[in-house]
């Protein structure tokens, strides 16, 4: 007895009713599951709850009794019946075409992209544009480069070039040289050969974003090329409000944080200082100004705002240029490139630390994450090309002026989506030629045929509209042998050159050699030869043999009817037509206004007064005033019947005539130049033409043979129209038998 009252005495007296029923329910499961284990086939055990399949024999499982119950045993049918019956149909297996499609579409996203370069920011301008493959130190200047030793033939390209500003320490001198994609491989090629480099085969596998190819002389001392691809990012923005939206988006890092990225806190002081001080219309074109800036996700509003125009009197501080140090950017070491691109925040992380933000609008606090600094160099262009040498080109108000941004590549995307916020609107290829249109400046490389990327841009070209020609049906086609157009998809330049100077004729299978005259001094003279401000004694000056293979580029305007289009041809007037253009000039001088109000040369008669004299009166017919809508139609309808038999016969009479001798008629107009295709010598071609805005007429841009300016300048006189000094020539679009009159001018920058 005391031993039993000293086991109680040792027990608790009293228990955790939770805990107590927890541990008795666990211990409940474990026996229902052996329970239930033991009514199914020796070797299974089930862990949960089973269907009514799984607790038969497996030799008598079925794939269709889980959707009819009437297969089950009979004394499974009815408990199996109940549930199915809260049980929703199977959906339908996906086929194994949906099964492979993310697949198949991670395959062609990864051969797009290594089929051609894409941008940086291709994913956002893929889902608003369509996407076309295209080509694949203080100021900047811009020079035009040659091959070497084939001056002025083998044109590369134009290229614009900045001399990185030179420190005491170093004593080598380093020159970026910008340039369009798809004169990379030309300009690399002819640097190669010429320099006399050799590829090296050093890795720097320390870099993971700075990366580019490297070629040497061979010496430790001796010149080394830097081919940088796909490691910097350029963004053009032009308008006004240039300046304004990218003083809205860059915003000035705290010392304190500059300290750690860059040691010469000062110097990016004082360009800063620079940058506040600058004003868009006082900017020289080419100036260079380097700035280190804070991350733009930092402080991006999500909603578009206009940025507001800040103009600042003090000009004290724009003065700082002249120093030397002014100039000197990061950009241009690839270690501080490298360390800015890993320094970036990954997005994650930055939604992360923006999600805990409580007010919409509210400000971004930045202080939980590193501080993220971006080394940048902006560059302003002028929008005015055709002034004098020699001036300093400052622009007073310029639409197509602004600045160049350029970055490393892997900060492309936050800077664009920023700048997009500032309400930068995207443009593109067509929006892009349609500036330069305006500028009359022709744009490399699609509108400089003696280069090897302009020639593929017009070989590609002529195959894209060809098929686009082609795929119409025959009686939909426009027939260019009845407008004797021989060229209708493109500009034949040798053919031109040769038709102007028989006397050199080219060899079998070779093509003629071609250039575009860029001469300053002699584009001058022969622009004041055909405005008739010199005298034709300056015609010697031009008369070399190399000239012979010059094209010269020319604007044409309209004279009010006719808008030059692309591949129209330039003709060159006959003696007739000089009568007739004194005629259109007289119509084209006059203004003609039309009165609101015209007044009629009669006498006034008052309307009050009926009178009852004899007039000039006419029988009518009584039908023709009460017609019959029916009958009216129907006699319509059976007059164009007949008229389209009519039209039908003389059409297959026409077409057997044409099929006859269209084989012989083709065959000689082939034979014959395309300086003399038509009634009038055909002098040039335009290259691309539209309606001007700045003008408020039609304008064309194109190419000319040297000898055909001067054979116009000679037998053309000028004609005086609205002060200036014009010589007329006569355009013709490829779909129009019209000649239209213009007026000629040379392309002088």
């Amino acid at each position: 007895m005391a031993g039993n009252q000293q086991i109680f005495a040792d027990r608790p007296r009293q228990i955790n009713a939770t805990e107590f029923i927890q541990q008795r329910a666990v211990e409940i499961s474990q026996l229902m599951a052996v329970l239930q284990n033991a009514d199914l086939p020796a070797g299974e055990v089930a862990q949960g709850p089973r269907t009514f399949i799984q607790r038969l024999p497996r030799h008598m499982r079925r794939r269709a009794m889980a959707y009819n119950a009437k297969r089950m045993p009979h004394y499974k049918r009815v408990s199996a019946a109940d549930g199915m019956s809260d049980r929703r149909p199977r959906k339908k297996p996906p086929t194994r075409r949906f099964k492979r499609r993310p697949a198949n579409l991670a395959r062609i996203y990864g051969r797009r992209a290594h089929k051609a370069r894409w941008l940086e920011t291709h994913v956002w301008h893929a889902r608003r544009f369509w996407m076309r493959e295209r080509h694949d130190g203080r100021r900047r200047g811009s020079i035009v480069l040659y091959s070497p030793g084939r001056y002025p033939y083998c044109c590369l390209g134009v290229f614009d070039f900045m001399w990185q500003p030179k420190i005491q320490s170093q004593n080598a001198s380093k020159l970026w040289i910008w340039t369009h994609p798809s004169a990379i491989n030309s300009l690399v090629s002819c640097m190669i050969d010429y320099l006399k480099l050799k590829k090296s085969n050093v890795v720097l596998e320390d870099r993971q974003f700075c990366r580019c190819d490297l070629y040497t002389s061979g010496d430790d001392n001796g010149l080394k090329l830097y081919v940088y691809a796909n490691d910097f990012a350029k963004f053009k923005l032009t308008g006004p409000l240039a300046m304004a939206i990218l003083r809205d988006t860059l915003k000035r890092p705290k010392v304190d944080n500059m300290t750690s990225f860059f040691p010469d806190v000062e110097n990016f002081m004082l360009q800063w200082d620079f940058w506040s001080a600058l004003q868009q219309n006082q900017v020289a074109s080419g100036t260079v100004v380097p700035l280190v800036v804070e991350d733009p996700r930092f402080h991006t509003d999500y909603k578009r705002t206009l940025p507001i125009k800040a103009y600042n009197n003090d000009w004290s501080k724009a003065g700082e240029e002249s120093k030397t140090n002014v100039a000197l950017s990061p950009l241009w070491d690839d270690e501080m490139v490298e360390k800015v691109c890993k320094s970036k925040v990954w997005e994650s992380k930055l939604n992360s630390e923006r999600s805990k933000m409580t007010e919409m609008g509210q400000e971004f606090s930045n202080d939980n994450l590193s501080p993220n600094l971006i080394t940048i160099i902006l560059i302003f262009f002028s929008g005015n090309d055709q002034m004098s040498d020699g001036q300093s080109k400052f622009m007073s108000a310029c639409p197509y002026s602004g600045w160049d941004l350029i970055l490393p590549s892997r900060w492309a995307r936050p800077f664009w989506v920023a700048l997009q916020y500032r309400t930068c609107r995207a443009i593109g290829s067509q929006s892009d030629d349609k500036i330069y249109f305006e500028r009359d400046n022709l744009m490399f490389p699609d509108l400089w045929p003696d280069t090897e990327c302009g020639k593929l841009y017009e070989k590609d070209l002529e195959k894209e509209i060809s098929e686009i020609y082609l795929r119409k049906p025959p009686n939909r086609r426009t027939r260019y042998t009845k407008l004797k157009i021989k060229y209708p998809f493109r500009c034949p330049w040798q053919e031109l050159l040769s038709g102007w100077n028989p006397g050199q004729s080219t060899e079998c299978g070779k093509s003629r050699d071609f250039y575009v005259l860029r001469d300053r001094r002699k584009i001058r003279i022969l622009k004041n030869l055909l405005s008739g401000k010199c005298d034709d004694s300056a015609l010697s000056d031009l008369d070399h043999f190399w000239h012979q293979d010059a094209l010269i580029p020319f604007k044409i305007i309209s004279s009010g009817k006719g808008v030059p289009d692309r591949f129209a041809g330039v003709y060159l007037p006959q003696k007739e037509d000089l009568a007739d253009i004194n005629i259109q000039l007289k119509l084209f001088e006059v203004d003609f206004i039309k009165e609101k109000n015209p007044v009629v040369n009669c006498e006034v008669v008052d309307q009050n007064i009926v009178s009852f004299g004899p007039c000039n009166g006419k029988n009518v017919n009584i039908n023709e005033l009460f017609v019959d809508r029916r009958a009216e139609k129907f006699a319509k309808r059976k007059l164009a019947q007949k008229m389209k038999k009519k039209r039908r016969k003389l059409n297959k009479k026409a077409n057997a005539n044409d099929t006859d001798g269209d084989a012989s008629i083709n065959d000689q107009l082939c034979a014959v130049n395309v300086v003399d295709y038509c009634k009038r010598k055909t002098l040039g071609f335009i290259v691309t033409g539209d309606y001007s805005l700045s003008i408020g007429y039609g304008k064309g841009l194109g190419y000319c043979s040297m000898l055909a300016l001067k054979h116009l300048i000679t037998e053309i006189p000028v004609i005086k129209v609205y002060g200036a000094k014009f010589r007329p020539i006569l355009f013709r679009n490829s779909t129009s038998k019209c000649y239209r009159l213009g007026f000629i001018d040379i392309i002088a920058s």
